[in-house]
């Protein structure tokens, strides 16, 4: 019995060994699988991270283009304004200045009326408003 006990060990020790190969070769295979997968994640991470940062570089590009049109819209928007104060302002001086012109006229004409009645203009002739 101890010739087919020696055997039957053998022969599990021969069968464990041929596990232990098979499983270390199998389990290789797998790991090398396992780590192209793992760069081809990593690759296409990197990918992913250039076209975030090229993004993001538009982005910013885009907004400091928004940001200099703002001042240049802000800018025209000031000057608008002050053309249209500045119109404004001169309408309400030429107003008053109108105004107080045509009140000048006025009182001349009443004033020349009043003294041209008691001059003889006979002799010449004066043409008045």
């Amino acid at each position: 019995m101890e010739k087919n006990t020696k055997i039957i060990v053998l022969s599990i020790l021969v069968f464990i060994v041929l596990i232990l190969i098979f499983s270390i070769i199998y389990t290789n295979k797998n790991l090398k699988n396992a780590l192209n997968k793992i760069e081809n994640v990593e690759k296409n991470l990197d990918s992913a991270i250039n076209e975030i940062n090229y993004s993001k570089s538009k982005v910013d590009t885009i907004q400091s283009e928004l940001f200099r049109y703002k001042s240049f819209i802000k800018d025209i928007q000031g000057r608008v304004e002050i053309m249209d104060l500045e119109s404004r302002y001169n309408e309400n001086k030429f107003k008053n200045k109108k105004d107080s012109i045509s009140k000048r006229l006025e009182i001349l004409y009443k004033e020349i009326g009043l003294t041209g009645k008691n001059l003889d203009f006979s002799d010449s002739i004066v043409v008045l408003h």
